[in-house]
């Protein structure tokens, strides 16, 4: 599992995001909302030439929207669909081993839905965030 990985912050936590999904660090400009979509997106944004579905990350998790009105993303393909991943902040691309977790351990259940696997950086402890898990937890009951 060892690889790149965009480091960033959620809820004063610090997440990691596997940079081949196809990782890219964007900032969004406008949000267009979408009716009656699911609360945690957000809407569509426009990047370059092509259209993304915006999450709201946080919410997705099932914790509480930050209070930082944050406009930058991760990008994530999940079957074929291009999604921005809103997060507090962006840090760095860096090489990390993450180690799987069993059952989620002492992870807070919102967390436990979207995290399988964790590292140390900095004497820090990383989550690794699975887009796929975080993408079905907006569709399926919590």
């Amino acid at each position: 599992m060892k690889g790149l990985y965009l480091v960033a912050r959620i809820a004063d936590q610090a997440v990691a995001i596997a940079s081949d999904r196809p990782g890219n660090a964007v900032e969004l400009k406008e949000i267009t909302p979408v009716p009656r979509a699911p609360r945690a997106v957000l809407g569509l944004a426009a990047l370059r030439s092509w259209v993304v579905t915006v999450i709201d990350t946080p919410r997705a998790i099932g914790l509480a929207r930050s209070s930082m009105a944050s406009n930058q993303a991760v990008m994530a393909t999940v079957e074929g669909h291009d999604y921005a991943l809103l997060v507090d902040a962006l840090h760095d691309a860096v090489a990390l081993r993450p180690e799987m977790l069993d059952g989620g351990g002492d992870l807070p259940a919102a967390w436990r839905r979207v995290v399988r696997a964790a590292a140390m950086r900095a004497g820090e402890r990383i989550l690794v965030l699975d887009p796929d898990a975080l993408l079905d937890s907006i569709v399926q009951p919590a």
